[in-house]
């Protein structure tokens, strides 16, 4: 079954602005609802619909009309989805959209010129073609709680010495309360933090499901079981009536809100979960990490207000080339107002190396967390998944993310003790070059630079693959020349320049990393996810 005009045949599409189907050849409106009466009398609970299945990713969309895909909405595939008619189960509820794409588009690019280095390929009106309207399902929960409730108070009556007295009374409420559209995402494609950041959608928009108003557009498929978030959407419900009822009270003391009796005191009556289709555009964008490393971005907007995230990442030649003309007025002005002796200069860019080395392993620290949380969430759909199919109730063995090494753990107090070392070190150099025994001034000499060669040692050790390394070696060659105290100035010059050369390739790194934290990895099959799940197990 497909929607066709009743006067010539064409294909029908939803028009946003007018709320109803549109004909593509004639423009001849037609009432959704009044379509649904002679269209699909025979279609209770599900509906027909053609199925695509992208070749890369494995993610499934539906639509109701026969436009073709060219791409993957998921994970930027330019390869044509495979198709084929299917019958779907009805949600029961829908918001259809707002907002149209001009609208969408005009939300976006505002929301770009928030970021001074976004790449110019996101920018481009070709790319931004590729937004597409999709509807993406939600678990939404109601409840009722109609009655009493009692809770205990207590009141200080006084106090003698170190004794204080309280009452303790029995109060109680009568409650008449019902919470309905308590949605959460059901998709298993597109994460909860892109649901949290265009959230919220306005309920009171939600109509009854209608296959009509898929015209047009597409519908993600749900991957998410309905108990996934029945307890979180109970304790948010009982929390806010106990919240409420407490506030009666006030010159009583009471729980809190996050006591475990909350849920005995309230006892909601929970409605079965509905499933909802919010509307959202969606586009994604595929960016180069490295020559052999693709990551994904998104760019998403709320569908019936309008709000907009995304991931946006770093363009590096811009980011450079700013830097690189900024770092020519900022010359001049130290040029004209200060004068920095070489000592300084080499002192100021060891520190620079220290705060960048610094920036660079917290990124690494926040990506490895986020991709161990991704890891930790994809591994648990999949065994709730297994565990359905095969009827097991053995649980995967949560485990630690391992990457992070007990390095890391130590970073600061290492980077201090480099910088205190470096300074005392300069600092030193002034009473060493007053000695007349040469003796003396070898033994410090060789003592310090034992010290930092070995320190060097145990810190490369698990760092000679990662680029943070370099700050290492430009704080050693800043420390060994502020040491030995050369008398041509020469060497402090090139000490410094060392030192801003580690800086500018450590920035590129950092700028990856960036990259790195700003997008998600592409998607890949389940079966890849299986193996991935089986690969943690034996670790």
């Amino acid at each position: 079954m497909m929607y066709n005009c009743s006067s010539c045949g064409a294909s029908l599409q939803f028009d946003i602005s007018q709320q109803k189907l549109r004909c593509s050849h004639c423009d001849r409106l037609t009432d959704v609802d009044g379509f649904e009466k002679y269209s699909d009398e025979d279609s209770q609970d599900v509906y027909d619909a053609i199925r695509y299945g992208c070749f890369s990713c494995g993610a499934e969309i539906v639509t109701t009309n026969e436009s073709m895909v060219s791409h993957c909405a998921f994970c930027g595939s330019q390869n044509l989805l495979s198709h084929r008619l299917s019958r779907e189960t009805r949600p029961s509820h829908i918001i259809p959209f707002q907002r149209t794409k001009e609208d969408c588009l005009t939300a976006y690019k505002k929301y770009l010129k928030r970021f001074l280095f976004a790449p110019r390929e996101m920018k481009e009106a070709e790319r931004l073609d590729r937004f597409m309207g999709i509807y993406i399902p939600y678990w939404v929960y109601g409840a009722e709680k109609k009655g009493e409730i009692c809770f205990d108070g207590e009141k200080a009556t006084g106090g003698r010495g170190e004794y204080r007295f309280y009452d303790i009374y029995r109060l109680s409420v009568d409650v008449d309360a019902a919470y309905k559209g308590l949605a959460f995402d059901a998709s298993a494609k597109f994460s909860d933090q892109m649901a949290d950041a265009i959230a919220p959608f306005g309920i009171q928009k939600m109509r009854p499901f209608s296959p009509a108003v898929l015209c047009g557009f597409y519908a993600d498929l749900p991957g998410v079981d309905q108990t996934e978030f029945q307890e979180v959407a109970k304790s948010i419900m009982e929390k806010d009536v106990y919240r409420r009822s407490a506030a009666k009270f006030s010159s009583y003391k009471l729980p809190s809100t996050s006591s475990p009796v909350v849920p005995n005191i309230v006892k909601l009556e929970q409605d079965e979960p509905e499933c909802a289709l919010f509307p959202v555009w969606f586009m994604s964008f595929r960016k180069k990490i490295s020559r052999k490393k693709e990551r994904v971005a998104y760019a998403i907007v709320n569908g019936e207000s309008g709000k907009v995230a995304g991931d946006v990442p770093v363009d590096e030649k811009r980011f450079l080339l700013f830097s690189l003309l900024l770092s020519i007025p900022v010359f001049v002005l130290l040029q004209m107002f200060l004068t920095v002796i070489p000592e300084n200069a080499l002192f100021i860019s060891a520190l620079m190396s220290v705060a960048v080395q610094l920036s660079h392993v917290r990124t690494i620290k926040k990506i490895r967390q986020k991709e161990s949380l991704q890891r930790k969430a994809a591994k648990e759909r999949y065994v709730r998944e297994m565990e359905t199919q095969v009827g097991s109730t053995e649980k995967g063995k949560d485990s630690a993310d391992r990457t992070l090494s007990s390095f890391f753990r130590g970073l600061w107090s290492v980077m201090i003790a480099l910088v205190v070392a470096g300074y005392l070190i300069y600092r030193a150099g002034t009473a060493i070059d007053r000695m007349s025994d040469s003796a003396a001034q070898i033994r410090p000499l060789v003592l310090a630079g034992s010290a930092l060669v070995l320190l060097f040692f145990r810190v490369a050790k698990n760092m000679l693959k990662d680029i943070s390394v370099l700050g290492y070696l430009a704080l050693l060659a800043s420390a060994a020349v502020l040491f030995i105290r050369p008398v041509d100035d020469v060497w402090y010059y090139l000490a410094t320049l060392f030192c801003y050369g580690m800086i500018v390739i450590m920035l590129l790194g950092l700028i990856r990393q960036y990259n790195v934290l700003a997008t998600n990895p592409v998607p890949v099959y389940r079966e890849k996810l299986s193996l991935l799940y089986d690969e943690e197990q034996r670790v």
